[in-house]
């Protein structure tokens, strides 16, 4: 309903959280008690019930239920929702249409405030990492004011086209640990600028490369371009007879 994705955490890890192997034991010996089934293949039928039965109930030392802490509400099950809504009678099927739509309802408005409060929280991860970017970085961002300066001057690229750049690969070949591993590859040179934090580089002909062209601006490195070692002799030629042997006497 809410349109979230689960992630693994270390918090959710059974082995890096001690009540979470004390609530495991007490399932499966849950399990095994109420298990009736000589095969017991009715245990999956069991465990759900019990594990319901265990995050709603009030823990000893948060006083609070798992499934409240978890997802900031008290879990209510379809027993418990109907009956308030679904009355015996001739208006038993209006009165379930009704809640139907008032269900709809409710989720259409738990959804629009799920999508302001993930804007809202972008906008203050976003500010707070560009208060902590570089003074290069803060230089190739637009600014965010509607306002134009005339007298400020326009943003300064990282990168001009043409020049070369290393480019981050994360992955490695298999068999390589990623220590030891050398993973900025090129150099490759930067055919156009995309976006602000975004180039796109020239892939030449057989180079064993596969990857899409447009890369952030965190993967790229300026490649340290040396001049030409001197030509000019700083000392004259010289000949046998400007010669000196300090080990005369």
């Amino acid at each position: 309903m809410m349109q979230s994705r689960s992630q693994a955490t270390l918090s959710y890890r059974p082995q890096a959280n001690g009540q979470q192997e004390r609530s495991v034991k007490t399932v499966m010996q849950s399990v095994c008690v109420y298990a009736e089934d000589p095969l017991q293949q009715d245990w999956d039928e069991i465990a759900e019930k019990l594990i319901f039965d265990i995050n709603n109930s009030q823990d000893g030392t948060r006083k609070e239920t798992p499934f409240y802490l978890v997802h900031g509400w008290d879990a209510q099950s379809t027993l418990k929702a109907m009956p308030s809504s679904l009355k015996r009678g001739s208006e038993r099927q209006s009165d379930a249409l009704v809640w139907r739509r008032e269900v709809n309802r409710q989720q259409e408005i738990a959804l629009s405030k799920a999508k302001e409060y993930q804007a809202t929280d972008k906008a203050r991860r976003a500010k707070e990492h560009n208060e902590t970017l570089g003074r290069q970085e803060k230089e190739s961002l637009p600014s965010l004011s509607g306002e134009v300066d005339p007298n400020e001057t326009p943003p300064r690229s990282l990168f001009a086209p043409g020049s070369r750049v290393w480019l981050y690969i994360e992955r490695v070949k298999p068999g390589l640990t990623k220590i030891l591993a050398h993973r900025w590859h090129g150099p490759f040179r930067i055919k156009k600028k995309v976006e602000e934090f975004a180039y796109e580089l020239e892939l030449p002909n057989r180079s064993g490369y596969s990857f899409y062209p447009v890369v952030h601006v965190s993967r790229l490195k300026a490649v340290s371009e040396f001049g030409d070692r001197p030509k000019v002799r700083l000392a004259p030629e010289v000949d046998e007879e400007s010669r000196v042997d300090f080990g005369e006497e």
